[in-house]
């Protein structure tokens, strides 16, 4: 009985004992699987931050170099090319660059597509490889590069395709240096991609299992550790590489046939590009799966210590786990501090930003759904509102609904935000309307940006209906010119015309004239048509002439022919503005009269002779003009011009005739020898 109890107790005991360290092994095995998912949540969290925080460092080092480089584009070199730069002080200061700048691998300046003007690089092979790939990529692209300054008459960096292979992996782009609005040469700088591993990817890898992969937008590989899948695609020979959508961030646990992989990336903009950072590490490496328990034979005394000994091992291997778990959790604080660190300096960042943006001379717009949701200043300037006016309203509430080129607002602004989201940045001229519905015509620059997986429009708007209206006057004056100078040719025709028609009166009456007086009167004709014209130029007029003026000059040249003569000019010449043709016709009628007088009247009784020339409004008829030419001599005995007129009255009376104008010849006035008046329309009938 006694042994029977025994038995019973000790079975019990067994039993109990049994269940507890199932019961054990059960809980052990459920928090081993807890823990193990934890600390893999925990340690691809943990690797994706550390990527970030390394692409972050990446991207500021590629925008610092970025910066500086285009700031010796516009200053150092627009200085150099302007002459207030030596040669030694722009290779110093590339030294300078060079030491500075350790991810940089080459500066090379071209002023030519053939050969760089300055060139700074790192010694050894890779210096070596890179001045290669710099001539080569600099004749390729030079025409691009000019090109595209050309169409947006901005400076930015123009990128070009990495270059990968054994020697060298290298991310570069070009600056044009413009001097006075045209591109003096090009500014040419070339990045170490494998510095940026060693400086910033590799410091943070918490296994040496862990690798890293860089590609470029395309998936190309452009580094890899060993270098032998360089100008690969990524996919084709990394199983655990993530597709084109998975970018630009994000972290999974890889399955593949060669085992798990914990993956993470992140992406890094360059200029208007993209490189891809990739870091994967196996699964073996991180943590061992736990146990699994196969039972093969069921026994009581066998189980207790196998066990047993199981409960120690698992106990220790969660207290290395658990240590080791204190000790990233560490690490994890220590990259918090981190972290907190760089989101200090991107605050820091983002209130320089601020500033720029609070400040631009251009209004800014960002949109969303096509609602404004923030806006500078300068915007609430333009349109004449407050900012709190402006935002959430949509931009087409500030625009007419057709735009000066016939179509609708609303269409023209889906095209281009369909444009900007198929990553092509759209520049365009826009009319809007302020609050005072007051038309101004700007020019949009419009690109879309994402922030954590959202998308935004920003838009720069700059009031160019200043620019735009000097553009239309400067339009206007040309058409002007162009008229102006058909007019010129009309004239020299028409001038042309009028000394071939008196060369051929002047031919006509050859034989009766004295030859050695034709030469003289046809310059002198001549040289009424220069002082009409000479006298439209001085009074910047180039539709009428100024009688008062342009007869002075011209009977003052024929008195001046005839000094010693004892005859003087009375002038009553009032300033008549008339046509050019009509201008110059009078002058020949004027010129041909006063002649005559000054060669052909007769002074009575030796008394000196006064020519009279009166130019005024008809009395009788306001519409017309009057020209009077009289002296106060007398004709040559026997002589009568109006029974034998010569040539000058021949040209006179057809001049008169295409003044439409009708002409009077007085030679009976007492005191005065030959009084002629002429009367013409100002304008034809």
């Amino acid at each position: 009985m006694a042994s029977n109890g025994f038995r019973k107790t000790l079975s019990g005991l067994f039993i109990l004992l049994s269940s507890i360290v199932l019961l054990f092994i059960l809980a052990n095995l459920y928090f081993s699987q807890t823990t193990t998912r934890h600390y893999q949540k925990l340690y691809l969290n943990q690797q994706h931050l550390q990527l970030k925080l390394s692409a972050s460092a990446v991207q500021e080092n590629i925008l610092s170099s970025l910066s500086e480089t285009k700031i010796l584009a516009e200053h150092s070199f627009v200085e150099f090319e302007k002459g207030l730069r030596s040669v030694q002080s722009i290779r110093e200061l590339l030294e300078i660059e060079q030491d500075i700048y350790t991810t940089v691998v080459l500066y090379a300046y071209f002023e030519t597509p053939e050969k760089p003007t300055f060139l700074q690089k790192v010694s050894g092979k890779k210096g070596i490889r890179a001045e290669k790939i710099a001539l080569e990529s600099v004749k390729q692209h030079w025409e691009n590069i000019r090109t595209e300054y050309g169409a947006t008459q901005k400076i930015t960096p123009y990128v070009v395709p990495p270059y990968a292979d054994n020697t060298a992996q290298l991310a570069s782009f070009a600056y044009p240096v413009v001097v006075n609005q045209r591109v003096e040469g090009i500014l040419y700088v070339s990045l170490d991609i494998g510095y940026f591993v060693k400086r910033y990817l590799e410091p943070f890898s918490s296994t040496d299992e862990c690798t890293f992969y860089i590609t470029d937008a395309q998936g190309r590989v452009i580094w890899c550790p060993t270098l032998q899948h360089i100008n690969k695609q990524a996919e084709e020979v990394f199983p655990f590489f993530p597709g084109a959508e998975e970018f630009p961030s994000g972290h999974a646990i890889v399955a593949t046939p060669q085992g798990r992989y914990y993956t993470t990336w992140s992406s890094v903009d360059f200029a208007d590009t993209e490189i891809h950072l990739v870091m994967a590490t196996p699964e073996e490496s991180i943590i061992s799966l736990p146990f699994q328990v196969k039972i093969w034979r069921i026994g009581i005394n066998l189980l207790l210590v196998l066990l047993a000994l199981l409960s120690l091992l698992y106990t220790l291997r969660l207290y290395r786990a658990h240590k080791r778990y204190l000790q990233q959790m560490k690490e994890q604080q220590h990259l918090q501090r981190e972290v907190a660190e760089k989101n200090r300096q991107l605050q820091k960042a983002a209130n320089r930003y601020s500033l720029l943006f609070e400040n631009a001379n251009d209004g800014i717009f960002i949109v969303k759904d096509m609602r404004i949701i923030q806006c500078n200043t300068r915007a609430a300037q333009l349109f004449n509102f407050s900012k709190e006016e402006l935002i959430g309203k949509s931009p087409l509430d500030f625009s007419p609904e057709i735009q000066p080129d016939g179509n609708s607002s609303k269409d023209k602004a889906q095209y281009y935000s369909k444009r900007c989201l198929s990553g092509i940045p759209q520049i365009y001229e826009w009319r809007h309307l302020d609050s005072q519905g007051t038309a101004f015509t700007a020019e949009i620059s419009l690109s879309a940006i994402t922030i954590e997986e959202e998308t935004l429009f920003q838009s720069f708007i700059r009031d160019i209906s200043a620019r735009k209206t000097m553009e239309e006057n400067l339009q206007h004056s040309v058409k002007e010119r162009e008229v102006m100078l058909q007019e010129i040719h009309h004239r020299v025709k028409n001038n042309l015309q009028i000394i071939d028609s008196i060369l051929s009166l002047q031919s006509s009456h050859a034989a009766e004239d004295d030859r050695s007086t034709i030469i003289p009167q046809v310059r002198r004709r001549i040289s009424a048509m220069a002082e009409a014209h000479e006298t439209m130029y001085r009074q910047q007029d180039f539709s009428t002439v100024n009688m008062g003026e342009f007869l002075l000059h011209l009977v003052s040249q024929i008195e001046s022919s005839f000094i010693g003569s004892n005859k003087k000019l009375q002038l009553e010449i009032q300033p008549i503005g008339l046509p050019l043709e009509k201008g110059l016709l009078v002058g020949f009628v004027t010129s041909e009269l006063v002649e005559n007088a000054f060669i052909h009247s007769v002074p009575p009784e030796e008394a000196g002779i006064t020519v009279r020339v009166s130019l005024q409004p008809d009395p009788q008829n306001p519409q017309n003009t009057l020209l009077e030419v009289a002296d106060d001599g007398v004709l040559p005995q026997g002589k009568d011009i109006l029974k034998n007129p010569g040539l000058g009255m021949e040209l006179i009376t057809a001049l008169s005739d295409q003044l439409q104008g009708s002409i009077h010849w007085n030679t009976t006035i007492p005191g005065r020898g030959v009084h002629v008046s002429l009367h013409f329309p100002k304008t034809p009938n």
